[in-house]
């Protein structure tokens, strides 16, 4: 979870998160119990499901690499890419 509480503030135990599938993960991809909803747009699979840690949140993308993408809510799409320039500036500050 944010380290300011964002959703925690609203009285939530999660956060509705949409995702942005594409490629082969798109394609293979199952529905999950957790999955509020599940739609296409433009050959991409659009999911949105209720996320309760940002730390497997971000593990689980990452695994997808340029295959996922967060696309809602903004706040959490920032907190992420802020994640990977920090990841990245372990290897080549030049990168960022």
């Amino acid at each position: 979870m944010p380290s300011d509480g964002y959703w925690r503030f609203q009285g939530l135990d999660f956060i509705a998160v949409k995702l942005m599938l594409m490629g082969t993960l798109a394609r293979g991809y199952t529905v999950k119990a957790e999955d509020e909803s599940v739609g296409s747009e433009d050959g991409c699979l659009i999911v949105t499901k209720r996320v309760t840690s940002l730390f497997w949140l971000f593990q689980e993308i990452q695994k997808y690499g340029r295959n996922c993408k967060i696309i809602a809510p903004n706040v959490l799409k920032d907190k992420f890419v802020e994640e990977l320039k920090a990841a990245i500036s372990l290897y080549d500050s030049r990168l960022i």
